[in-house]
């Protein structure tokens, strides 16, 4: 039953990607398939917290995750337009981190770990071929955009690949997700899988050792001479896109996230009443509001501190703050029992990071529940 899980969960995500991109004509059939199992997951985490709520109630963590659903379920059932939607989208990412945190707890000899682990690069392979797919095979018109999102899905994988034992895959696994990330355009992305790539590397060859130094300078070297050559290539097929994207940071203002900051902003400051901004506007209320619009159509904050403050408040943003500093507490903590799911988990606490100022994932169950999965991990191992 255990494992059947894990390949509900593989498969509701890789049909995740693959309806991400599709037209809306297209999102029917499948877009409802993809919606059951991802209800079926949210149903069978949320049953086991409450067939097993005194088991949780024992350690922070679940506690305070506990709060958080909690205090965003009483302002969804307050705020709410499409209650279901709300439901469904918020309670996503905690039902996914009790589900593997009971899971991975109860996994004593670590056999459910080692399956996972067995799959995962056989997932990332899969998601490679939907984003190729995507990018270059997708006859949808107007599409180019959602394709380019999908590498997140790939990129979002890389705090896996230090679970892996084996040297020679997780250094593959890494470079097909490197030029992905380059291929995709994705400057967020980039920036975030960059900083992953350098971590891989300290963890495996930055140990100085007599024994260690030849075959460092030999692996850096190819694998730089390998990053390079892939740079180079995808800059000249692209006409210098690359690089154009990175120096116009300061020109298009991020893509115009500037802008969307201080207008999201001096909504919340100037138009929102004491108990809003106390309590927040409710779920995804940047996009129902309507603040910001390109061509038409509602854009979130694109920034996940502004998006936690303008939709739940102050109450809200102090009490994903204090998840965050707890996630890297426990990553801490998860060191001095495994590197390899401290690393996992550390790294998934840098992407937060990183995207929560670039871009969005809190909004984005399928974005984020990458990312608690390795939190659920280190918090059932320490």
């Amino acid at each position: 039953m255990k494992k059947l899980i894990l390949i509900i969960f593989f498969f509701w995500i890789s049909l995740s990607a693959i309806v991400s991109f599709l037209s809306p004509d297209s999102q029917s059939t499948l877009g409802y398939i993809s919606m059951f199992f991802m209800l079926l997951l949210e149903l069978f985490g949320l049953g086991i917290l409450i067939l097993r709520l005194r088991y949780f109630l024992k350690r922070r963590i679940c506690l305070l995750i506990l709060l958080w659903v909690i205090y965003i379920l009483t302002l969804v059932f307050f705020t709410a337009e499409e209650l279901k939607v709300d439901l469904r989208e918020v309670l996503f990412w905690p039902s996914i981190f009790f589900l593997f945190y009971y899971l991975f707890r109860k996994d004593i000899q670590g056999e459910l770990l080692k399956f996972f682990i067995s799959k995962i690069p056989f997932l990332f392979l899969i998601l490679v071929l939907i984003f190729i797919s995507s990018k270059f095979l997708n006859p949808v018109s107007g599409s180019q955009v959602s394709a380019s999102n999908v590498v997140f899905y790939v990129a979002l994988m890389s705090p896996f690949f230090f679970l892996i034992n084996n040297e020679r895959k997780k250094i593959i696994l890494f470079f097909l997700g490197y030029l992905c990330v380059l291929i995709s355009l994705k400057r967020s992305a980039l920036v975030f899988y960059s900083v992953i790539l350098i971590m891989f590397y300290y963890y495996n060859y930055g140990k100085i050792s007599v024994k260690n130094i030849p075959k460092s300078i030999l692996v850096v070297f190819i694998s730089l001479l390998f990053a390079i050559s892939g740079f180079l290539f995808i800059e000249n097929q692209t006409g210098n896109v690359i690089t154009e994207r990175i120096s116009n940071i300061s020109q298009d203002n991020g893509s115009g996230r500037f802008e969307i900051f201080d207008i999201v902003l001096d909504n919340f400051l100037d138009n929102k009443t004491f108990e809003e901004k106390f309590f927040g506007s409710g779920h995804d209320a940047v996009r129902k509001e309507g603040i910001v619009l390109e061509n038409g159509i509602a854009l979130s904050s694109h920034n996940d501190y502004l998006e936690v403050l303008y939709d739940y408040g102050y109450i809200g943003l102090f009490l994903y703050v204090l998840l965050i500093i707890n996630f890297f507490r426990i990553s801490l903590k998860v060191k001095k029992v495994n590197q390899h799911i401290f690393y996992c988990s550390i790294s998934a606490l840098i992407i937060l990071v990183i995207m929560s100022f670039a871009s969005h994932l809190v909004i984005y169950p399928s974005y984020f529940a990458f990312l608690v999965i390795p939190w659920a991990l280190a918090s059932a191992k320490i």
